[in-house]
């Protein structure tokens, strides 16, 4: 395989703001994300733009190389390994994470092999009860079981998981594009070169890595027509992140009343039943609780919601966001019911396209959308050959200004700029076929 002199000058540069990243970035250091984030995506458009002057083997293995170089990397940009390290530990000895705060094993002096008060005060949630389904648990588990004092090869083992499950879903990905007719080199570049996503997903573990895979999976298996093997595949990654409930109406509209009744029944069951292999039933109501207070009380670079706030602040003097989370999470439930009423979904591509549809609206009615929380709405935009999320993705590591310098003080010209860029986007990509269409 020999790639052109260009093909390695770009490449190299490419990865070498990946590097910076992964390797010499912290989330507090914004100049450093800044650099990072403007070498990967400026590379990363112009290949796109220039795809004609590389090769397919360039196109799809660049973003894998990418990947690949993580591995030995420490999450940069987030400090979520710690409560996965938790997490996995107490299932490793017999411990059920879903029943007790952290704070009750440090301060009953529980004596538990990696549990200490080092490990404790590098949780960025002490407070809250685990709100990581059992399939993710799985996964901490094995990554705790050989080093449950050692957070780098901890993480490490959990990276070569995601890593297996990513190769798996990214394999589904060519399959459904092939099954759609749309397999190109570009497409797959899309995907697999996001920096978001390599950052993220590869370097930050988010369990979004697991979710998606497994989603995958499900699809290409529904569409290929193992309809239960789909259902068991979509259980699993539901007992992975929660967030592909959100798009199972979609799929009633595509199955029809009594299939998808089988079919989410199989896969919700699945789900239900996953918890008891990590937790009880009353444990299981722990991680509900702690969810319910993320719509009550966490906020960061929000859209609408941050007007409705505005709107409280001036109207009754204070931040009404125990309020106006749950008004806003019904509000999306109506426009998703309204916008998959009003939308076919004849075609494969079309569920994908109104799947993407029905994700970005709950992160626009939401109260925090993290630069992760984009990772499957953009994989499914993808499948249905849109590029708006891509888009999406180039501008909302900005937000982690916020962070800049130890302190998180919110910035909302950023969050203004951000969205400003993606409605923009969105406005002339619904526009420039009528603009063609009238100039002709």
């Amino acid at each position: 395989m020999k790639f052109s002199k260009l093909e390695w000058g770009i490449g190299f540069i490419f990865l070498l703001g990946i590097l910076l990243l992964a390797y010499a970035t912290k989330q507090d250091q914004f100049e450093r994300i800044f650099i990072g984030f403007s070498i990967s995506f400026g590379t990363y458009f112009l290949i796109y733009k220039q795809n004609t002057r590389f090769s397919k083997s360039f196109l799809i293995g660049l973003g894998l190389v990418a990947h690949v170089l993580t591995l030995f990397s420490e999450p940069s940009l987030t400090d979520d390994l710690y409560r996965y390290l938790w997490d996995g530990i107490l299932l490793n000895n017999g411990y059920d994470p879903f029943e007790k705060l952290p704070i009750y094993y440090i301060e009953n002096n529980i004596s538990i092999r990696g549990i200490n008060e080092s490990l404790f005060n590098e949780l960025n949630s002490p407070n809250y009860f685990s709100i990581y389904p059992p399939f993710s648990q799985w996964v901490f588990r094995l990554g705790a079981y050989f080093f449950p004092e050692n957070v780098f090869f901890s993480g490490i083992i959990i990276r070569l998981i995601v890593f297996l499950f990513q190769g798996i879903g990214m394999y589904c990905f060519y399959l459904i594009l092939l099954k759609l007719k749309q397999a190109t080199p570009q497409s797959l570049f899309l995907y697999f070169a996001n920096p978001l996503l390599i950052i993220e997903l590869s370097n930050g573990l988010h369990t979004e890595s697991l979710m998606i895979s497994l989603v995958l999976v499900s699809l290409y298996l529904l569409i290929s027509g193992w309809f239960y093997s789909s259902s068991a595949t979509m259980g699993l990654a539901l007992s992975a992140k929660f967030v592909p409930l959100i798009f199972f109406p979609v799929l009633l509209k595509k199955l029809g009343l009594w299939k998808i009744m089988l079919w989410a029944g199989i896969a919700i069951s699945i789900f239900l039943l996953s918890f008891f292999t990590v937790t009880s039933f009353e444990s299981m109501q722990h991680i509900f609780s702690s969810i319910d207070l993320y719509f009550r009380k966490f906020e960061f670079n929000a859209s609408f919601y941050y007007l409705i706030r505005e709107a409280g602040y001036w109207e009754f003097g204070f931040n009404r966001i125990a309020q106006n989370g749950p008004l806003l999470a019904g509000i999306t439930l109506f426009l998703i019911a309204d916008v998959i009423w009003l939308h076919s979904v004849e075609k494969w591509k079309y569920v994908f396209s109104l799947s993407a549809y029905v994700l970005v609206l709950q992160l626009l009615f939401t109260t925090t959308v993290h630069p992760w929380y984009l990772a499957l709405p953009l994989v499914l935009s993808l499948l249905a050959g849109q590029k708006y999320m891509v888009v999406w993705t180039a501008v909302i590591w900005l937000t982690y200004v916020n962070y800049n310098n130890g302190e998180y003080n919110e910035n909302l010209y950023v969050v203004t700029f951000e969205y400003f860029v993606l409605f923009s986007y969105v406005i002339y990509s619904f526009l420039r076929p009528r603009m063609r269409t009238s100039s002709n």
